[in-house]
């Protein structure tokens, strides 16, 4: 299977395109480089790769990929905190519009993953319905789920 691993330079792409290969599929990572130097361990990662932002990914870009695995997200709270516009920008609208190009462009699968952050902090009440007011542990994991006009609880 041909994939496409969006953030493969970040925290869980660096090892997920690793996984992905070893287990035989055809890997393409596409990354910023924002974190590209930040990978546990050595760097000696040869995955073929776009240097893309997320937000500029077109069908044309994931054309004869069978899979996408989107991780691509600002995914720390300083981050989030610098600048929301941006959070929202990458970790909401950037993801609607790549499952739509992925959706134009053929792709059967397409994996949407996050962090922890996305499920609330310590203490807090487990589940929710879908029409919770949406309280995540971190503000780049809002934009992710909760859409434009909830707000992170922290």
């Amino acid at each position: 299977m041909r994939i496409l691993v969006t953030g493969h330079q970040g925290y869980i792409g660096s090892v997920m395109t690793r996984y992905l290969a070893a287990q035989g599929h055809d890997v393409v990572g596409l990354d910023t480089a924002f974190f590209g130097d930040c990978v546990f361990g050595r760097n000696d990662d040869r995955t073929p790769a776009i240097n893309k932002d997320v937000r500029d990914v077109t069908a044309d870009d994931l054309r004869g990929f069978d899979a996408v695995v989107h991780l691509a997200a600002l995914a720390n709270d300083p981050l989030g905190d610098l600048n929301p516009d941006w959070t929202y920008d990458i970790n909401h609208r950037a993801s609607v519009r790549l499952a739509q190009a992925a959706k134009a462009a053929g792709v059967e699968r397409f994996v949407f993953s996050s962090s922890c952050s996305m499920y609330g902090a310590p203490g807090w009440p487990m589940g929710t319905s879908r029409r919770s007011t949406c309280a995540t542990a971190a503000p780049t994991a809002s934009p992710r789920i909760c859409g434009p006009t909830s707000s992170s609880t922290t």
